[in-house]
């Protein structure tokens, strides 16, 4: 019976080799030759030119009877491409093409494939003979990804039989095993075979750089991946840090990838607080991965281009920066943190988690942590904490325009009149720059609140001088924007 055969991705009208038969018989051709040179650390060759065993004894008809096998499977191979190509004038070049299984081809293949001794194990790792490169092995993931719709299983079980051959490959240089190779090339189906066949230390297997399959993984953005590593792997494999000293998740929260970071917490809740040697929870490295995402956007705009619809399209894509970031950050966020860790200000950074979730407009991440960090004399002093410049989240909620969350915070008793290093308050990070047309009523509401909770609109940033030219207050920056309603909420003050 005739079955679509679909390891032969590309049919060519010319007569010509397909591109994946030509693949396999290169793979066959060099191992063989390569097989044949290196012989095995029991065989030497004799005066005669034949391979002989550890005795001397003369083994030139095994080497014939290999030679022979090989050029069988070659020829086996040119049959097959020619009824290929038969079938395909039969069909007036139609691709949906019918043709015959490899049949014994596969296994004849496999068995050019294994390691040159009789007495070494049928496997590719290098130590054991066999001069198996990673570009060979990438050939064989290749063939097994694109060829998964094999319309009979008991047909594809014998290419991945060729395929089972290279499970325990080891690059000498690199230290990838084949699971590193086919995560890497996003050969997703190949990984999943590999997954399911191996033993689960090769799961667990590092290449020269520390990174297991589960750092490919993450990095690649395949949480199924992830998902089927962590759940056949040794306990504990996500928590192994690469020679960088960073785990999977960490790798995961810093590339923010959201799916990946969802089945290692699914695994692992305790990962959410878990802190490898001094570095810090998954929640900062997110969280600061997110502000270089943010900076690098901010770096991209046009400050000349302050037209309605620039302005709108620059207000939607900080919309979409912020959603994505609250996603990430809820996930990670947990009750069993310590408020320490989220409400004082690390050096070097924007801040705290808090001025993090300032920059998100997170109102309700801030009510968590408030909740977490629920001893009231404490808290007060946690909102304000200040970072490198001075400024406490309150500051960044206005400087970004963030009402939701500068609201919120309000709410909760940060100060309206704390100074950052420049002695500005956040009332002059307000109005200071940044208002428009699009952001006019938030920025209104902010005043509003602002004002109510004690902001002064005639602060100066210059306290400690009796008068300088330099000097600004919030009130002067509500001039400068020229909007009516802005300046008529500062002058209430006065009322």
């Amino acid at each position: 019976m005739y079955m679509t055969y679909v390891l032969v991705n590309t049919f060519r009208m010319d007569g010509s080799e397909s591109s994946s038969i030509t693949d396999l018989k290169e793979i066959v051709r060099e191992q063989s030759l390569e097989t044949e040179d290196s012989g095995c650390a029991a065989s030497s060759t004799n005066g005669n030119g034949h391979i002989a065993n550890g005795n001397g004894h003369s083994n030139g008809s095994e080497a014939t009877t290999k030679t022979s096998g090989v050029e069988d499977v070659i020829l086996e191979l040119d049959t097959l491409n020619g009824g290929i190509n038969n079938e395909v004038e039969d069909r007036n070049g139609d691709e949906d093409v019918t043709v015959q299984l490899l049949g014994s081809c596969l296994p004849a293949a496999a068995a050019a494939f294994s390691a040159p001794c009789a007495d070494s194990p049928a496997r590719s790792r290098n130590a054991s003979g066999s001069k198996w490169t990673a570009k060979k092995v990438k050939k064989l993931l290749s063939m097994i990804e694109g060829n998964r719709s094999l319309s009979s299983q008991a047909d594809f079980d014998q290419l991945l039989a060729l395929c089972s051959i290279a499970c325990f490959f080891t690059d000498p240089e690199s230290g990838d095993t084949a699971l590193h190779l086919a995560i890497n090339d996003g050969l997703v189906y190949a990984a999943e075979y590999l997954i399911e066949n191996v033993n689960t230390e090769y799961l667990s297997a590092e290449n020269a750089k520390g990174d297991s399959a589960l750092h490919f993984a993450v990095k690649k953005n395949l949480p199924g991946i992830v998902k089927m590593v962590l759940l056949k792997a040794p306990r504990g494999v996500e928590l192994r840090a690469n020679s960088y000293g960073y785990t999977p998740p960490q790798v995961a929260a810093f590339l923010r990838q959201q799916s990946c970071l969802e089945e290692l917490v699914r695994h692992n809740d305790g990962l959410r607080t878990t802190r490898v040697g001094e570095r810090d929870t998954l929640l900062h490295v997110a969280c600061k991965s997110i502000y270089v995402e943010y900076i690098e956007y901010r770096n991209t705009l046009d400050s000349s281009d302050l037209t309605s619809s620039a302005l709108r399209q620059q207000a939607a894509r900080l919309a979409e920066l912020r959603e994505k970031g609250v996603k990430l950050v809820d996930l990670l966020l947990s009750p069993d943190h310590d408020p320490d860790d989220l409400t004082t200000a690390q050096e070097q950074s924007l801040g705290s988690v808090l001025h993090y979730f300032a920059l998100l407009d997170h109102a309700d991440g801030i009510r968590r942590i408030a909740s977490i960090a629920s001893i009231v004399p404490k808290k007060l002093f946690l909102l304000d904490s200040a970072n490198d410049l001075g400024m406490t989240p309150l500051h960044v909620s206005c400087l970004l325009k963030a009402k939701s969350a500068g609201t919120e915070l309000l709410r909760l008793g940060a100060s309206a009149r704390a100074r950052c290093q420049d002695e500005k308050t956040p009332l002059h990070y307000l109005l200071e720059e940044g208002v428009t047309e699009t952001n006019l009523n938030l920025v209104q509401t902010l005043v509003e609140e602002l004002l109510l909770k004690g902001a002064d609109p005639i602060a100066s940033d210059h306290p400690q001088e009796d008068y300088d030219t330099d000097e600004r207050t919030p009130l002067y920056y509500a001039i400068q924007t020229k909007f009516e309603t802005v300046i008529a909420e500062c002058l209430r003050f006065f009322l």
